[in-house]
């Protein structure tokens, strides 16, 4: 994923190194990724300045749930929204980005909701291929963004799988924060900078905008 940021950057890079830079520990902040998927070591040389980030540090804040869900969902119940963080493992950030790490129970829930009874078990038995290299972190996680990205097509699924043990920062992006990729990729000048400063609204507003598309998703999915 990393790579594919640096390609989109490509031409933009004069006058603008710094720029990038930050951009992709940025993103590594994001997802708590380093390269080929081991945790991201600590930042060396020229430190990032601390309200970057406090602002890309999960659970930030303690009221972080009360917040995203007064600002992203206020058409919602908000029991059920409580309900939804709570059941599928959320944690927040102060830039408005998030995590899941459901239990297993959480998603045969979806995979019950999702897919037909014969085929539940093919493919409940692919998202156990997630998870046992070293490198495939947080497989609740992705696991759950596999299934949202398959659409309930169980060879979705098996593609899904493969593209995540090569290198599940792609399934993740997919999944979570479709909007703030693709701001990047079109992205230009001041405003591409002031999307990937964390502390920015516009930054809180697209962050604000994927967990919405994720967290409608996933709603239907609340017991």
């Amino acid at each position: 994923m990393l790579d594919t940021l640096a390609g989109w950057f490509d031409g933009f890079w004069s006058g603008a190194g710094y720029l990038l830079i930050v951009s992709v520990v940025l993103l590594a902040a994001r997802y708590r990724l380093g390269p080929w998927g081991t945790p991201r070591p600590p930042v060396t040389g020229k430190a990032l300045p601390p309200a970057i980030v406090e602002a890309c540090a999960l659970n930030a804040t303690p009221d972080a749930a009360v917040a995203a869900q007064a600002r992203v969902f206020p058409d919602q119940d908000a029991a059920r929204v409580a309900r939804m963080f709570e059941e599928f493992g959320f944690s927040f950030a102060r830039d408005g980005s998030f995590a899941t790490h459901p239990g297993s129970e959480a998603v045969r829930r979806v995979v019950d909701a999702l897919f037909a009874p014969a085929d539940r078990d093919v493919v409940l038995a692919e998202l156990a291929r997630y998870g046992g290299a070293r490198h495939e972190i947080s497989p609740g996680r992705l696991r759950l963004d596999i299934l949202k990205e398959s659409g309930g097509d169980p060879q979705a699924v098996k593609r899904l799988v493969g593209m995540a043990r090569r290198d599940f920062r792609d399934v993740v992006v997919m999944a979570e924060t479709p909007r703030f990729l693709r701001g990047v990729a079109e992205g230009s000048g001041e405003a591409l900078m002031t999307l990937v400063d964390p502390r920015s609204d516009a930054h809180l507003a697209v962050a604000d905008a994927d967990l919405r598309q994720f967290g409608m998703w996933l709603l239907q999915y609340v017991r």
